[in-house]
């Protein structure tokens, strides 16, 4: 009697905040992924967007996790606990340090489920890329970037205004780096 083996496809993690996508580096990065579908399984872990936190400050608190699938791929929402998304109201740099480590955290316990093989970021932004790369370090694990060039210098411009000249640095730093 033969038993037959089913293959287990590598798994890809992609850190974005759209899924399934919008416009952009988002249906950019959607699109790629759908390609390697066939070949790997692909799940998208997106973050609160950027906009409704770092401009908008938009109250963007979601208690529930949301499991979602799309062309194959599955999107997992991580979300903010209101108590969090107050902070943004108040004082950027307190609420974004805060927000980092929630959401590195929670991250951390969906990476370690998911148990990928590879982490693809999004772009370098000191959101979805810093967390990202992170995370994928502390889980030891191959890490991709989906880097536009412009992405840094437009993250800078929006966020860099309201930090300090040290804190600013090693923002810009970091980016590089990642």
């Amino acid at each position: 009697m033969l038993k037959v083996m089913k293959i287990m496809k590598r798994r890809i993690v992609v850190i974005a905040e759209y899924f399934p996508p919008r416009l952009g580096a988002d249906r950019r990065i959607f699109e790629l992924m759908k390609r390697l579908s066939k070949k790997y399984d692909i799940h998208f872990i997106t973050l609160p967007p950027s906009y409704t936190l770092f401009i908008r400050k938009i109250d963007c608190y979601d208690e529930e996790k949301h499991d979602v699938s799309c062309e194959g791929m599955s999107g997992h929402r991580l979300g903010l606990p209101k108590l969090i998304s107050r902070f943004w109201k108040r004082s950027f740099l307190i609420a974004f340090v805060v927000t980092e480590i929630y959401l590195c955290l929670q991250m951390l316990r969906k990476m370690a489920q998911l148990k990928p093989h590879i982490v693809i970021v999004n772009h370098t932004s000191a959101y979805t890329g810093l967390l990202g790369f992170v995370c994928s370090k502390i889980m030891n694990k191959k890490l991709l970037v989906d880097y536009n060039d412009l992405m840094g210098l437009y993250t800078m411009e929006l966020i860099g205004k309201k930090m300090n000249g040290l804190l600013r640095k090693i923002l810009g730093r970091i980016l590089v780096l990642v």
